[in-house]
């Protein structure tokens, strides 16, 4: 063992899920070789239940004590340089996980879940952190990867959404809407839908789920989506962490950008062939996004392809990769 990790991790319920759970999934990866423990917001005490189901350890911030620590790692968007500071006084290493080209300086190591193509040299500068980035480092649970995947039928016969734990933009209700437009057609593929029990939508969503009929299930508060996802032809859901673990499964989907953030990577995965991009959710009506749903439905050539691509760009190993990087430099 090399010492504890701390993960100074965002997790107000008004944050979603995107923080925890990625850094869920590098801890278990680093947590074979150095203790972890996870520091949460004022207000994110739910986690600490959720991380003990996963042996990890977590306190509210203010709780964890004085260390010695083997380093920290730092994810939410409010972080900036004065936190990393803040951390590099107790922990001899500093670590960020960002969403943009944009980092905060002073950190040893940036982790960029946005940036497509690994830096020249790995990352490795004269001076400035190590960056890692692209594909290869996306911080996707491996069991997402190992799923088995059923034959993709000629129509896609179930539709899976999802589109974090909060979902503050309502995407959720969009491609409901969308859905029911379809149904009225007379596409009705098996629905399930994932979203936190604190969404503000909430009561709104499990209505718009009882008018599609029985064969629509509302999922509150999953652990994970593996479970889902094995379990339906096609997903419609964000350009977040989702997109990664949709790719990771095979499944292939339809992609809403719900964030500014998620632009770059909506575009790469779209134009490789592992998404559909439907654009953002700010410009898009229910009709527009029932039209992407029915002409990926109804393209047994393209999901295949989607699914394949996806696999292929995703192997869930990128926690693996990031756990041997950050211990190797403590």
């Amino acid at each position: 063992m090399t010492g504890t990790w701390l993960f100074r991790v965002a997790s107000r319920p008004e944050v979603g899920g995107g923080h925890v759970g990625r850094c869920r999934t590098l801890a278990l990866a680093m947590r074979p070789h150095s203790e972890v423990l996870f520091v949460l917001d004022r207000g994110g005490d739910a986690w600490i239940g959720r991380l003990a189901e996963w042996c990890l350890p977590a306190v509210v911030v203010g709780a964890e004590g004085g260390g010695p620590w083997a380093g920290c790692v730092l994810d939410g968007y409010d972080f900036g340089e004065a936190d990393i500071g803040e951390w590099r006084a107790r922990a001899p290493r500093v670590v960020v996980i960002v969403d943009s080209d944009v980092a905060p300086s002073g950190a040893d190591i940036v982790v960029n879940q946005s940036t497509i193509e690994e830096p020249p040299g790995g990352g490795t500068a004269a001076a400035g952190p190590r960056v890692l980035a692209g594909p290869r480092y996306a911080l996707v649970d491996p069991a997402y990867a190992a799923l088995a995947r059923s034959p993709q039928p000629e129509r896609a016969e179930s539709v899976f959404a999802s589109f974090g734990l909060r979902d503050s933009v309502d995407a959720t209700g969009l491609c409901l809407a969308a859905l029911a437009l379809l149904a009225r057609e007379g596409y009705r593929p098996r629905v399930g839908v994932a979203i936190g029990s604190r969404a503000p939508h909430l009561d709104r969503l499990h209505r718009q789920v009882a008018e599609l009929g029985p064969g629509a299930r509302l999922f509150v508060d999953l652990a994970d989506l593996t479970e889902p996802l094995a379990e339906h032809d096609m997903a419609v859901g964000s350009g977040g962490v989702g997109l990664l673990e949709r790719m990771a499964a095979g499944v292939p989907s339809v992609t809403v950008v719900a964030a500014e953030n998620q632009r770059r990577r909506v575009a790469w995965a779209a134009g490789a062939g592992a998404t559909a991009d439907a654009g953002a959710v700010a410009e898009l009506d229910a009709n527009m996004l029932a039209d992407e749903i029915r002409r990926l439905a109804d393209d047994v050539e393209r999901r295949r392809a989607m699914a394949a691509t996806g696999r292929a760009l995703i192997d869930g190993r990128g926690a693996e990769r990031v756990a041997e990087r950050l211990l190797a430099a403590a």
